[in-house]
């Protein structure tokens, strides 16, 4: 399993915003969420295919999990994978408490406010569309 994200501790993440007709997801943990961390992460998520995850969710690991663990580990939840699609199983003090089934994600860290755009990427709210910044 390839971790995607060691946080070193409990970080809440808010399910920011998931956009259904190009099916993306953002999860944000902002610094107001999270003093005394000094940064706001966000986690992209796109070509998204099943979400098992609450609104808020309190995490400090995500992995990407081969789609026969998960089987085993929730049982009936999960109907496989098609389509080189990736699992990403949350953690939190190493027990599963979420996943999501995407093709790919983009991980940036920042010292933005919650309602400010990311440094690596921008997020148009309208379209949903992600872009990687220039430099």
């Amino acid at each position: 399993m390839e971790t995607i994200l060691s946080l070193g501790s409990r970080r809440k993440f808010t399910l920011w915003r998931f956009d259904a007709s190009h099916r993306r997801l953002l999860l944000r943990s902002s610094l107001e969420q999270n003093k005394p961390h000094p940064t706001r992460i966000d986690l992209l998520f796109s070509h998204v295919v099943r979400i098992n995850i609450p609104t808020f969710i309190d995490l400090d690991t995500v992995r990407e999990v081969h789609s026969e663990l998960l089987d085993v580990l929730l049982p009936n939840h999960f109907m496989g994978q098609a389509n080189n699609d990736k699992v990403y199983g949350f953690y939190l003090e190493e027990k599963l408490v979420g996943y999501v089934v995407a093709k790919w994600h983009i991980l940036s860290e920042d010292t933005a406010k919650a309602s400010e755009k990311s440094s690596e990427y921008h997020i148009n709210l309208i379209t949903g569309w992600a872009t990687l910044s220039d430099g």
